[in-house]
């Protein structure tokens, strides 16, 4: 044990304490020593002195305690407040993950829309290509199908001739003189092999027409 004087309301007093307790027992003097002098006026007595600055003493203990009480519920709810951002900043952070996918998904499906769209206008440019090819084969189909309908009229008109003359030459009346009938019969023998030759070139006139015409 040791002892340590203190001075407390202009007295000395000796107070038992622990080994290395001095400086604390000294301290705690001082502040009752302080709530003395607050008092101002003191009693008489030195008992209710010392009692009134314990109860001062006492007073700001409990409101430290208050305060101390009132940290620890106010650390505790600061302490629930942390836990839960931690909760929202783990909730956010899966629902970060959860949009970077998505965006990935909606990436990938940009991706094979924008290649179907570049397929798709490959395929309408060949298209296009085959329909002016088409078109131009149709033109030209037109343009041979005029000109064999041209041809076709021509011939016509050759064949109405010929059949003229032919009329014409059967239309002959027989020559008394057996060489002038013999003239005139191989006139027409000529002409009839013509004739002939001649329907067979309208037939494959009219065929060749025929085919193209119905090409698509």
């Amino acid at each position: 044990m040791s002892e340590v004087k203190v001075s407390i309301g202009g007295r000395t007093y000796a107070v038992a304490c622990g080994e290395g307790e001095e400086a604390h027992v000294v301290t705690l003097s001082e502040m009752l020593d302080e709530k003395l002098k607050a008092m101002g006026t003191l009693s008489p007595q030195e008992s209710q002195n010392l009692l009134f600055a314990g109860l001062f003493v006492a007073d700001d203990l409990h409101e430290a305690r208050k305060q101390v009480i009132s940290a620890a519920e106010g650390r505790k709810a600061v302490e629930a407040e942390l836990d839960e951002a931690k909760r929202e900043a783990r909730n956010a952070t899966g629902q970060t993950d959860e949009l970077k996918a998505r965006i990935a998904e909606l990436e990938s499906e940009l991706d094979g829309i924008q290649s179907a769209q570049q397929r798709h206008a490959s395929e309408v440019d060949e298209l296009r290509g085959q329909l002016i090819s088409r078109r131009n084969e149709a033109h030209e189909a037109e343009k041979d199908r005029d000109a064999a309908q041209a041809r076709v009229t021509e011939l016509e008109q050759e064949a109405a001739e010929l059949r003229e003359k032919l009329e014409q030459a059967s239309a002959i009346p027989p020559h008394p003189f057996p060489s002038d009938s013999g003239a005139a019969g191989a006139d027409v023998a000529d002409l009839a092999p013509a004739l002939e030759r001649f329907a067979d070139l309208l037939e494959n006139c009219a065929d060749k027409l025929e085919g193209r015409t119905a090409q698509p």
